[in-house]
């Protein structure tokens, strides 16, 4: 999902103003690629391209989601659920690639 198509689609549920935390695990693997159609002189190609704004996770994984847009396409970084922290860089992942893991109240800070 490229940038302008998420300010395409103005209507984001923003999370940060709710008192809770939503985390989804991984139901499959998504490795930050984005596949896209190219068309040659022959029948179509898929070209994968690496998108640094993607969020890469195997299936198991727990995402703690800070964004929810309407295409389907979330915005979230990884959970440590045993240490109880998030790692590595967030990125856009599609939704249909998580099921809903738990829900917590924010810290107070």
């Amino acid at each position: 999902m490229s940038s302008e198509d998420q300010n395409n689609d103005i209507e984001e549920m923003d999370l940060g103003e709710s008192k809770y935390e939503e985390y989804v695990q991984a139901t499959m693997d998504h490795e930050g690629e984005q596949e896209k159609n190219e068309i040659q002189s022959g029948p179509r190609k898929k070209q994968k391209t690496q998108k640094s704004d993607l969020l890469s996770f195997q299936k198991g994984d727990c995402i703690n989601v800070m964004c929810k847009v309407k295409t389907g396409w979330w915005y979230g970084q990884k959970y440590n659920v045993k240490s109880k922290e998030l790692y590595g860089l967030a990125g856009w992942f599609p939704s249909t690639y998580t099921k809903a893991f738990f829900t917590s109240l924010k810290p107070i800070n």
